[in-house]
């Protein structure tokens, strides 16, 4: 027996299905949402005008500028490694070094920003970074970066590179020995370098019998050992820092080294991001402390070498 009123019939009972209320969300673009907050962020404009200007949620934007949800959080997926401002440091170093005649490459820019989510306690190593994030990273800041092919230098010209990039590099010099007055402190302007060593030895060719086979006594095949030197402006320089090959220090490899020198071990044998970080607060440093006076600043100019980026330093 069923009951009387709505679907139910005596011995019948229909059962009814609830109504599916459909929710409607406010669609925009990941793309929009960035260039919304970074015109907030950087440009200072109004949150208001920003969600107009770039057609997203006024408030879903304002709680991304106070920090309540991550800038990046709209994309739907895994978290990223890096937050908004972390990117954002990566993005202006590209551009930089780009402006200067340095333009990163997809593999170096893996392995800076490996070495960044090391730095960071984002990774338990400092290997490249994956390709997914790689190509995620350009879609996000493809309002900024994009792969572009790089005039072609050929070898006479090389070392010379292009008025416009050279223009830049001396008008930003200027602005460093401006702020910091160094105009007139040479002694203050360092510059380092590092090189290759291959002590494997090569012998020359020797006059020997027709379709002989001649040998001679040389040492075996080694692995690299990277020297750093650095100098100031009016001649004086540090001593040597050395990396060499391997995991274990060796204090027998410093034998005969010049007073004053040291080294790190790694994997391979060159430097990396850690390395020059200990190479500048633990050997550099050490030596120009003393011979700055007061509160004098010091100039250290290096290459853009991927190896030699680091968050600490960039920071």
């Amino acid at each position: 027996m069923g009951y009387w009123g709505e679907f139910y019939w005596p011995g019948v009972m229909a059962e009814r299905k609830p109504k599916k209320i459909e929710k409607k969300y406010r669609k925009y673009a990941a793309e929009s949402m960035l260039k919304a907050y970074d015109a907030v962020r950087e440009k200072g404009v109004p949150v208001q005008r920003a969600a107009l200007q770039y057609g997203v949620p006024e408030q879903t934007l304002r709680d991304r500028v106070k920090g309540i949800v991550n800038p990046l959080s709209f994309k739907q997926g895994t978290e990223t490694v890096f937050t908004h401002e972390e990117e954002l440091t990566l993005v202006e170093h590209i551009e930089t070094m780009a402006e200067l005649g340095y333009g990163i490459t997809n593999v170096q820019l893996q392995h800076i920003a490996g070495e960044l989510a090391y730095d960071l306690g984002k990774k338990g190593n400092n290997k490249p970074i994956s390709n997914n994030w790689l190509y995620a990273f350009k879609k996000r800041w493809e309002h900024r970066l994009a792969s572009l092919k790089p005039q072609k230098l050929d070898s006479n010209r090389a070392r010379s590179t292009t008025p416009e990039v050279l223009q830049n590099y001396y008008t930003n010099l200027k602005q460093v020995y401006d702020k910091y007055e160094l105009h007139d402190k040479p002694q203050n302007i360092y510059n380092d370098d590092e090189t290759g060593l291959q002590p494997e030895h090569r012998p020359p060719n020797v006059i020997a019998p027709i379709n002989s086979k001649p040998q001679a006594i040389t040492s075996p095949r080694s692995t690299t050992t990277t020297l750093i030197g650095c100098s100031n402006a009016i001649g004086n320089s540090l001593p040597p820092f050395f990396v060499f090959k391997g995991k274990r220090y060796n204090p027998d490899l410093m034998k005969g080294a010049n007073p004053g020198a040291k080294y790190e071990m790694s994997e391979t044998g060159w430097s990396n991001s850690n390395i020059f970080r200990k190479y500048v607060q633990h050997h550099f440093y050490p030596h120009v402390k003393g011979q700055a006076s007061g509160n004098e600043h010091v100039l250290l100019i290096y290459d853009g070498h991927g190896s030699l980026i680091n968050q600490t330093l960039i920071t």
